[in-house]
Formats: C-alpha cells, sequence, structure tokens
C-alpha cells in the first residue's frame, strides 16, 4: 500500500494505483469516523493519544469537557475552554436559562465569582468575591459600596444604609442612632401581688459592649393602696444611673385637683436600676398619671432591659400599667 492518511483523523487515503481493500480502505476508515463524529467520549486516563486541533472530549469521571490544541505531547494539548480564555456565552441582549446551580470554586475568598459591567466601563460594577462579599461601584472607579458577612448571624457593611420602606428589628437593638421602638396595644393590669415582674410589652434585648440610651415613658394608674412600684432589669454587668420623672407616692388622689391630674407631688430623683420607685395616682385605676424614666444603658454582656413592675402594697384593686405606654432604645456607641 503506497496510500497516504489525512491529517486530523489518519484515515487511509488509497494510492491510485492500489487495489482496493475493503477492511482498510473502507471499514477501518468507517470506524474511525464512527468513533470521531461529536465529543468523544472518555475517561481522564483513556483520552485521544493522537488529538488534532479542535478535537473535544467528555471525560466520564471527572464531567469535565476539554478540547485539544493539537500541540505534542498529547497530554499536554488539552485545555478546559472556560479557563484558557473568556468566554461569550450570549450575545447582548440575549438570555441565559440554566436549570441547574453555578458553581465557582478558587482557591482564594477573596478571588471574584462574579463580574458586572455595562460595554465600555473600566472597572466592574458589580463584584461579587468567593466569600460571598458584594461590592458595587460606578464603573469608571475603584468600587465603593459593599455588604459582607462579617462574623456567624452578623450582615455588616463599612459603607451607609438608607431605608425608603420599613426597617423592622426583632432581635437585639444593636444598630447605631437608629431608635426602636415598643408599646403597649392594651393596658396591663396586677391585683393583689408585690412580686416585681417585667412588663410584658416594655422591653428590648441590648447587643454585648453598647451603649444606650434607654426611655420608658409610662401611663401608670393605681387605687390609693396598691400604688404602683417599678425597677428595671439590665444585661448582667451593665452600669448607668436612671433618671426618674412622675408623681411622688403622697399624691393619692386627695383632691379636685389631684383628681384632674393637676397640682400633684413629683419625684425627680437619679437613682441605681434596682432601686424601687413608687408613684402616687388619681382618684381611679383606670385614671392614669405619666412618669418617665431614662437612663444611659452601657453593657458589656447583651440580654434584657425591661421595666419592672408590681403594687406597693398588695391590694385587690387593679394596678395597671395603661394603654399607650411606650419605650424606646437608641445605641450611640
Amino acid at each position: 500500500m503506497t496510500g497516504t492518511n489525512t491529517t486530523r483523523l489518519g484515515l487511509y487515503k488509497p494510492d491510485p494505483n492500489d487495489n482496493i481493500n475493503v477492511t482498510t480502505d473502507v471499514n477501518n476508515n468507517l470506524d474511525k469516523l464512527d468513533v470521531q463524529v461529536g465529543t468523544t467520549v472518555c475517561t481522564s486516563s483513556t483520552r485521544p493519544n493522537a488529538p488534532y486541533a479542535g478535537q473535544n472530549i467528555y471525560e466520564t469521571d471527572t464531567g469535565r469537557f476539554l478540547l485539544s490544541n493539537g500541540s505534542l505531547p498529547a497530554s499536554g494539548s488539552w485545555r478546559d475552554p472556560l479557563t484558557a480564555t473568556n468566554v461569550t456565552i450570549s450575545s447582548s441582549g440575549g438570555t441565559i436559562t440554566i436549570p441547574a446551580r453555578v458553581l465557582s470554586q478558587r482557591a482564594s475568598a477573596t478571588s471574584t465569582a462574579l463580574d458586572v459591567q455595562v460595554v465600555g466601563d473600566s472597572v466592574a460594577r458589580l463584584n461579587i468575591n468567593q466569600s460571598g462579599k458584594i461590592e458595587w461601584g460606578s464603573g469608571s472607579a475603584t468600587r465603593d459600596t459593599n455588604l459582607y458577612r462579617s462574623a456567624a448571624n452578623t450582615l455588616a457593611t463599612d459603607d451607609s444604609f438608607t431605608v425608603s420602606g420599613d426597617l423592622t428589628v426583632t432581635g437585639a437593638v444593636s444598630g447605631w442612632n437608629v431608635p426602636v421602638y415598643v408599646y403597649k396595644a392594651a393596658a396591663t393590669d396586677r391585683t393583689s401581688t408585690t412580686t416585681l415582674t417585667a412588663d410584658p410589652d416594655l422591653t428590648f434585648t441590648l447587643a454585648a459592649n453598647a451603649v444606650y440610651v434607654v426611655e420608658f415613658h409610662l401611663f401608670v394608674g393605681s387605687g390609693t393602696t396598691g400604688l404602683m412600684t417599678t425597677d428595671w432589669t439590665t444585661p448582667s454587668g451593665a452600669t448607668g444611673l436612671k433618671a426618674i420623672t412622675g408623681p411622688a407616692s403622697t399624691a393619692v388622689g386627695d383632691s379636685a385637683n389631684h383628681n384632674l391630674g393637676d397640682d400633684i407631688n413629683g419625684r425627680f430623683g437619679v437613682h441605681g436600676f434596682a432601686t424601687t420607685v413608687t408613684y402616687g395616682c388619681r382618684n381611679a385605676n383606670t385614671n392614669l398619671l405619666h412618669a418617665i424614666e431614662t437612663a444611659t444603658v452601657v453593657t458589656t454582656t447583651g440580654g434584657t432591659c425591661a421595666v419592672r413592675w408590681a403594687q406597693a402594697v398588695s391590694n385587690g384593686t387593679a394596678t395597671r400599667m395603661g394603654l399607650g405606654s411606650w419605650a424606646r432604645a437608641t445605641r450611640i456607641a
């Protein structure tokens, strides 16, 4: 046989003077064509040993698609087309539907997983790195805004944050200079008890190692015997003093003016959180007086801050924390 072979698949081309051999010149060539049609299926250890430039394979043991550049040795000719160069998957304005997850695996947590640019941008306007940190920018300068996980269960940004809609906080009050409010949608009555218990509504969870301004605005009512007595519960180790403004315990609805909430003796002391304070009353437990308790609370551990209250003397006439009582906590440091 004096024929030649094709450069890519090595198919035998008989010399015009050769006699045609069905096995060599036809069947063997057809078998080679059948094997090479489309993507060659193999394993990472059974790759074609004489690949041509542009030949692609699928490795069943690794799940990879590789492309040969035709260089020698053959083992060094295989390239991953998605990592060897930038790849345009769709033209501008097209849509790509991927019915599976997209997985990015790189060695460094700071390596880019996703970049988004507008045509003509010199810098990606949106960048997501392997740690999940998201950065935004103008497209023409270093990105200047971010959002990232700073610790377990904590999302943070190094920049300003603006909320156009509602902001609801159900955990610890830890955002600086963002007041959080609670209030009583219904009155709470307590009878025949001198056991101080936290109000079910006027309570906050404070973060550790923080400074808060805490204010309680109390609408208090009682009979002339079971006057309301309060104190505070704070996180363990918290320091500070509370200021008290309200009706003195000597005000017990014993005059027409007192019954109107007017001409009442007041109290204006500054005390420790655990110091009990007793407030006076008007002529009925449903007629309320206003008391204000406020403090700067410095925490070392996180925990509950609440106003506790009960009756100064056990009495069957209810002592009331009235509808509309409210409180505010603002972290300032």
